[in-house]
């Protein structure tokens, strides 16, 4: 009998080190940055020095980790962080890309259904009610939910002046600054 108090006690011993190592391993994951994978290495005391990181403020990305619109060739990558309408379009500039911009329906529908809730790469900053997008490209295809863009219901209210989808499926609205996630887009 003792073996086997002995034998369920080893047992034990390594179960609970195997649930803890996994549950080790989701907690470091939840903390890494976007883009990277902490391995038990990574948390292990070593004898080698850390090497001295200069900060970034994102992650690397590169195309192999977005989605291809099978329609225009366009690649999108939903960035889940949530930045600031400038912070996310500098974001996409750094890797070469830009905010997501929208042609026609379907583009509209590929975009809402990669997230409803996103920055699109349109402002009238420059120019209230005069709606052009990041990339200069024609601002035809409009979308606007019912009574959008409202300027926050007030005349002259400059602060909703970033575009984003509406509460109503498909539609835009014009928001005021805030944090949203974001896309970005590379041309084929």
């Amino acid at each position: 009998m003792p073996f086997r108090k002995i034998l369920f006690s080893v047992w034990s011993v390594f179960a609970l080190f195997l649930f803890s190592s996994c549950k080790f391993m989701q907690v470091m994951e939840s903390l890494a940055p976007i883009g990277t994978t902490p391995t038990l290495a990574s948390v292990l005391p070593s004898e080698t020095p850390a090497p001295t990181l200069t900060p970034t403020l994102f992650p690397t990305a590169t195309l192999d980790r977005g989605i291809q619109n099978p329609q225009n060739k366009h690649w999108y990558l939903l960035i889940r962080q949530e930045r600031s309408f400038r912070t996310a379009q500098e974001y996409c500039r750094g890797m070469g890309a830009y905010l997501v911009t929208i042609a026609d329906e379907a583009e509209n529908r590929f975009v809402y259904e990669l997230s409803p809730v996103t920055w699109l790469g349109a402002t009238d900053e420059s120019a209230e009610g005069q709606w052009v997008w990041v990339t200069g490209e024609p601002f035809n295809y409009t979308p606007w939910a019912e009574g959008e863009p409202n300027n926050c219901g007030l005349p002259d209210c400059a602060s909703e002046s970033y575009l984003t989808f509406h509460e109503t499926p498909l539609k835009w609205s014009d928001v005021a600054a805030q944090e949203l996630p974001f896309i970005c887009e590379w041309d084929e």
